[in-house]
Order: C-alpha cells, then structure tokens, then sequence
C-alpha cells in the first residue's frame, strides 16, 4: 500500500516540477493553453480586448523589453482602447437614432373635446367617444388627401 502512494507522491511532485525544480515543465503546460486559443481563432488580428493582444504582441516579439516592442504594444493599447470607445459611441448613436425613430412614430392627440364643452376637472371618456374621434381624424385626413389631390 505504501509503495504504490509514494509512486503517486513522487509522480505528483514530478509532474508539477516540485521535487527536481524545472519551470519549464510548468511554463509548457501554459504555452500549450496560448497555442490552443490561438488555433481556434479564426485571424490574430480579432482579439476583442486589449489584453489578448498584449498576449498576442508577447507571444511574436522576441524581446519585449526592447524600445520598439514597448512602442508596439503602446500603440497597439491605445488603438485598441481608441477602437473601444468608437464602437461604444457607435452603439450609443445607434440607441439614440431607434429612440428618435420611436418617437417619430407617436399618434397624433384625438380632438375629445369638440362635442362638449370644457369645464375643467376630470373628465373620462368612453370608448365609443374615442371611437368616433378616430373616426372625425380619418375623415380629416381624408379630405385634406382629396384638397392635396385636386390642386
């Protein structure tokens, strides 16, 4: 029984590089994740967010550290965050303009008031008063198209 868990034990530490210290073996096991991702995507140029393109200008530039690898990666953050607040004033134009086009739509007030007088206070209407309200707009309607057509 013993034999058989140290084997696990000394496998365990083995595998995440405990017991004989070696990086690599854990750092591979990240790089191996990173070349996943990036077969799955379909172009290297679509990263959404800023920080999968710093992961993409770490992964091709040799040195990172050199003055035109920092001058890259700025760039490339202030691209990226420039591109951002494009599409969220983009996305926010676009809201704005639905808004406006809902409002254009609104119906016109009914003339309620034309049979009786107004006193003020509350007054209530019955559906049959609405009903021939729409009917006197239509009628309305109706002739200003006939005066528009015979001029």
């Amino acid at each position: 029984k013993f034999p058989f868990i140290i084997k696990l034990v000394l496998k365990a530490f083995k595998a995440t590089s405990i017991a004989p210290i070696k990086a690599n073996v854990v750092l591979e096991r990240f790089r191996k994740q990173d070349d996943d991702k990036s077969k799955t995507r379909p172009s290297a140029l679509l990263p959404k967010d800023w920080i999968e393109m710093e992961r993409l200008v770490r992964a091709t530039v040799k040195d990172t550290s050199a003055e035109t690898s920092q001058k890259l990666s700025q760039t490339l953050h202030q691209l990226q965050v420039q591109n951002e607040l494009l599409h969220h004033e983009n996305s926010g134009l676009r809201d704005a303009l639905t808004a406006k086009k809902h409002r254009k739509n609104a119906g016109k007030p009914l003339d309620l008031q034309r049979e009786e007088e107004y006193h003020g206070g509350a007054t209530f209407w019955s559906p049959s008063k609405f009903e021939r309200a729409r009917e006197r707009e239509a009628e309305k309607q109706h002739q200003e198209e006939q005066e528009s057509l015979a001029k």
